[in-house]
């Protein structure tokens, strides 16, 4: 009896981690499913059941790990930047540009992944015709800058330099969140980018990233007072930079990642 004891106690972390395996595949095939079903249908037309006979499973065991269906819509929100960062990482740019002009990059980024990518048209569409899920995509916004903002400050103190996506260590407070100037500044700039690329939809036109971006980038800088009054920083240069090579092979990858993403 004893060694049946010491058989079964050794063998519960084996088993602990086989059942952890198994939620993070069960987790992953629904995100990945739930993304699928949103790029083929819109968000507004997927239902959970939807989402659990394409996974071949239950509601409930969807609702365990989705317990909201906006949530699957954050988590393709929160990976759309996860996206650019890792295409960025590995690029050279054709200088070095400083953490204003990466904002100004990353933004150009992201509208061209919300909009120019055809499998992620209808999940645009629908989300930006929505204001919760607007504003819960601007939250997801803020809590990414917020924490790569806290991750290049532990960078800047560590001494490394070498740092593919940059923000002002001055944007977050000791609470490592970000600074009410600076939140109100990327809430204004994004909403009105937003509000701008609803408009565009319901005049049956393609909202142009580069017009978004502008937008964005001009309510930002001048809510947040950060200084954009060099000429690099001004809209000739800023248009020259992600006309550049380098930002076209980022794009390029990242709407490649999207693809790949949301087609499974």
């Amino acid at each position: 009896m004893k060694e049946s004891g010491l058989s079964h106690a050794a063998g519960t972390p084996h088993r602990d981690e086989s059942q952890r395996i198994h939620k993070r595949t069960t987790r992953e095939m629904i995100y990945r499913n739930a993304f699928m079903l949103f790029a083929k249908r819109g968000y507004n037309k997927t239902t959970m059941s939807d989402i659990a006979k394409a996974c071949n499973t239950t509601k409930t065991l969807v609702q365990y790990h989705a317990p909201k269906k906006e949530l699957l819509a954050n988590l393709l929100m929160r990976s759309l930047f996860e996206l650019i960062e890792s295409a960025m990482s590995g690029a050279t740019m054709p200088r070095k540009i400083d953490s204003l002009e990466q904002l100004y990059v990353i933004g150009f980024l992201h509208f061209n992944l919300l909009t120019q990518n055809v499998s992620m048209e209808p999940i645009t569409k629908d989300i930006v015709a929505s204001r919760k899920l607007t504003e819960r995509m601007i939250d997801t916004e803020i809590m990414w800058i917020a924490r790569t903002s806290v991750q290049a400050r532990h960078r800047e103190l560590s001494g490394e330099t070498s740092v593919p996506i940059a923000m002002w260590s001055s944007f977050v407070n000791d609470q490592d969140a970000l600074e009410p100037h600076i939140e109100q500044a990327v809430v204004a700039g994004q909403g009105g980018a937003y509000e701008l690329m609803h408009h565009e939809y319901l005049h049956h036109r393609s909202p142009d990233p580069g017009a978004l971006t502008d937008l964005s980038y001009a309510i930002f800088t001048g809510l947040s007072g950060e200084d954009h009054s060099e000429a690099m920083h001004g809209l000739p240069a800023l248009h020259k930079l992600r006309s550049s090579t380098a930002v076209r092979a980022i794009n390029n990858e990242a709407q490649s990642m999207l693809t790949a993403l949301l087609s499974g």
